[in-house]
């Protein structure tokens, strides 16, 4: 037998260098085979640590679209909904008041604490319409609220109630209805708004909050619940109904008013709408589809 040889079972021989090659080979896969094993449990320990900061939707949604999805700003072209428009898929909250904010005049520090978990919670606000500085037209109301957003209207009635309501998808004069569960009705009926406020919840679902918007007409929130319909004529006339559309008053009450007023009608001294600060959209048709784009 060749001294360069080495006798194994069977008859035949293998070189020693094969041997030492063969030795080197198998550490080196065991290796490899190691650091990928460790590299696979760092992922899945980061994935689950990534999973539990999800919600259960979230989490849902990665499962079944992939996690990609959840990186994805707009997935298959819808856009996300922010925090603060995710709040307006549930009703009005009537036992939660926001804080004023820093920059906030006197009189929208005062309405602050009804927009408690809405869009315009915390953003500053403008005066967007003031009937008696703007007039007492639905003309003159709709070219300056529409396309600016959710909106508060705020009134006082000549009994002395400062009432109002939310409007949590704003106005656009294209004749439809406005559909949501957030918007609400509210009311100081003795007119102190040092006061907390009464805030009366959309009943029934989201069908139906605010109606008739379009140009030629005022204020309605409901078919029945608050309206000030700008009429000529009656331009400050308003009247209410509670209980069908929006939630009647803890006392079973069904008008916003004052005490003395009739639910059926009184008259309005003041008429005011807030909405965000920043640009507005304009509608236009395109082809048969109504789009937005950012006016200046």
């Amino acid at each position: 037998m060749s001294a360069c040889a080495a006798w194994v079972p069977g008859g035949s021989s293998t070189a020693p260098h094969a041997t030492r090659s063969s030795s080197r080979g198998g550490a080196f896969s065991s290796n490899h085979r190691q650091r990928r094993r460790r590299q696979a449990s760092q992922i899945h320990a980061q994935q689950r640590d990534d999973d539990a900061e999800l919600d259960i939707v979230e989490r849902f949604v990665g499962k079944l679209f992939g996690r990609q999805a959840l990186d994805d700003p707009t997935p298959g072209g819808l856009k996300r909904l922010s925090g603060d428009a995710a709040k307006e898929l549930y009703p009005a909250v009537t036992d939660e008041f926001a804080a004023p904010l820093p920059g906030d005049s006197a009189d929208v520090a005062q309405l602050r604490p009804l927009l408690a978990q809405t869009q315009l919670e915390g953003v500053p606000l403008r005066l967007a319409f003031d009937a008696e500085r703007d007039g007492w037209s639905p003309q003159a109301f709709h070219e300056r609220v529409d396309g600016f957003g959710a909106a508060l209207v705020v009134a006082e009635t000549a009994g002395g109630a400062t009432i109002g309501g939310y409007n949590a998808r704003g106005w656009v004069s294209l004749g439809e209805d406005r559909d949501s569960v957030a918007c609400f009705l509210f009311t100081w009926r003795d007119g102190d708004l040092s006061k907390r406020p009464v805030k009366l919840p959309k009943v029934g679902g989201a069908a139906l909050a605010v109606i008739r918007d379009q140009p030629s007409a005022g204020i309605f929130f409901g078919t029945d619940g608050w309206a000030a319909p700008l009429a000529p004529g009656k331009e400050r006339s308003a009247k209410c109904k509670l209980g069908p559309m929006y939630a009647r008053m803890p006392d079973g009450g069904k008008s916003l008013f004052a005490a003395e007023e009739s639910p059926k009608g009184t008259l309005l001294t003041s008429l005011r709408v807030y909405v965000a600060e920043g640009a507005g959209e304009e509608w236009e048709l395109n082809g048969i589809v109504w789009s937005t784009k950012t006016s200046g």
